[in-house]
């Protein structure tokens, strides 16, 4: 087994494959554990790391989306000289469609960080590694399914996806930018799980991702997609950026016991990745090792559309 551990951190990586080696004697002798850089801001980071994974290996069992932003400092993406996404949308009897030419009047500029790293730089990454999903290798993995995670969050029953205020400039909450691109993930899981399903009978996605699709360039091996909340749990690295009262509550609470271990926030991911009572289950919303009933516009075959659209746009000059 090889366990591949990507981040923009590289310090904190292969720190933390140090501590899993170190914790599990010889658990890995087997195995490897290594660290890729991957910084999920810049589609070509997310091309390039996709890119080494395909020339090291034929198949990929199991992909967990587990990164994530909460209120950065830095709530733009210009401001990290990125540039901005200019996506052309037009709004259509309330359906968001492609334009296939350019109308500046119709441009949606993507400028919210969180937006991006919690929704769109995960969706790249996953339509560039289907095909190792996909692939069943020629040996047993068409026995198994193949697994995606997405780590949602329960903050996405507040998320609303206001695609005309994705530039960030209507409002400055940070929770309210989180929630709505967890609200966005979590539409794009049941949208994916619908397109990847081998009982699928006319789905109304068909449209989208026509490579995806086209299982003769792949393989036959079923893909399983769904996501989580992995309950309010305490990693400084999701609060640092939040104003010092905020952050002096969140250390309270931890120090309490009020907040999740990470130990404890990863069981439910590790539950989708491993259990094999999972093999048929695909396109729901887990919580605490459970599936429950997401929100009522992660639902809407008009949100799910609209995500679709969004990560369409943003991932074609890639694929």
């Amino acid at each position: 087994m090889d366990v591949i551990i990507a981040s923009n951190q590289r310090i904190e990586g292969e720190y933390a494959i140090k501590k899993i080696i170190n914790g599990n004697d010889d658990k890995f002798k087997k195995g490897r554990i290594s660290y890729h850089y991957l910084n999920l801001l810049d589609p070509v980071s997310i091309v390039t790391f996709s890119n080494v994974l395909k020339l090291k290996y034929k198949k990929i069992d199991v992909l967990i989306n587990n990164a994530g932003i909460m209120s950065p400092k830095s709530k733009n993406y210009s401001e990290d000289g990125y540039g901005k996404i200019c996506l052309l949308l037009s709004l259509v009897n309330n359906d968001y469609k492609l334009f296939q030419k350019m109308d500046i009047k119709n441009q949606i500029i993507i400028n919210d960080k969180h937006f991006i790293i919690n929704f769109l730089g995960p969706t790249l990454l996953t339509y560039l590694l289907l095909p190792l999903l996909q692939n069943n290798d020629g040996k047993y993995a068409e026995n198994y399914d193949a697994r995606i995670i997405n780590l949602s969050s329960v903050l996405h029953y507040i998320g609303i996806l206001d695609i005309d205020n994705l530039d960030g400039k209507h409002y400055s909450s940070g929770h309210a930018f989180y929630a709505r691109s967890k609200l966005a993930l979590t539409a794009w899981t049941i949208s994916l799980a619908n397109i990847l399903s081998p009982s699928r009978k006319g789905s109304p996605f068909d449209k989208f991702l026509p490579k995806i699709l086209d299982k003769s360039h792949h393989g036959n091996r079923v893909v399983n997609v769904n996501c989580c909340h992995p309950g309010i749990i305490y990693t400084p690295g999701l609060y640092q950026h939040f104003a010092s009262p905020v952050l002096m509550l969140v250390k309270l609470l931890n120090w309490l016991d009020l907040l999740r271990k990470p130990i404890q926030g990863a069981q439910t991911i590790l539950y989708l990745a491993l259990a094999p009572e999972l093999g048929n289950s695909t396109g729901l919303y887990f919580d605490n090792c459970r599936p429950i009933l997401p929100s009522s516009l992660s639902r809407s075959p008009a949100i799910q559309e609209a995500v679709m659209e969004l990560s369409q746009a943003y991932v074609a000059p890639y694929l």
